[in-house]
């Protein structure tokens, strides 16, 4: 971005306008495109790793740095789900889909997370957006089919518990 802006001189109005803009704090920072990439690629080797914890500190530290980077949003709620912070996870995922909201992977995860969390109405509602999302994209063809798969996994466990709930 043209605009140099002080971080530590500017006030709150100041950093909306910003924001507001397009900005993206790294900008305010200095930090480069190339510097975020190096960051990513060290978080993702820890996640790769199993290094969870240390995996979601530079995640979390890439969306504060770029809060448009989908691929950063994936990272975070992916080690959060790891670590089984499911509702962390599906709200990351969830802020994301405001910034991409095209992406069958956000609602494909969060609705991993909701069913791992038994809750199955939001789990239908994510499946059914990932597989409505992936349509015909090639490159989403596999993650359809799982999210397809995974839906009629929910009905089939919703109309259960309807039947369970009819007999008592």
């Amino acid at each position: 971005m043209s605009e140099q802006l002080n971080p530590a001189l500017i006030d709150n109005e100041q950093m909306k306008a910003f924001i507001d803009k397009g900005g993206v704090i790294h900008e305010l920072l200095d930090v480069t495109d190339d510097e975020l990439d190096s960051i990513y690629m060290v978080a993702y080797n820890l996640y790769q790793s199993c290094r969870y914890d240390d995996a979601e500190k530079l995640f979390q530290l890439l969306v504060t740095y770029n809060h448009y980077n989908i691929s950063y949003y994936l990272g975070l709620g992916g080690c959060r789900q790891a670590k089984e912070k499911y509702q962390e996870a599906a709200d990351t995922y969830s802020i994301a889909v405001l910034f991409d909201a095209d992406d069958p992977r956000l609602p494909f995860h969060a609705g991993e997370c909701h069913l791992a969390l038994n809750d199955l109405k939001s789990a239908e509602s994510g499946f059914y957006a990932a597989a409505m999302r992936a349509g015909e994209i090639p490159e989403y063809q596999e993650l359809k089919a799982k999210a397809e798969g995974l839906l009629k996994l929910v009905q089939t466990k919703q109309a259960d518990q309807e039947a369970s709930n009819e007999h008592k």
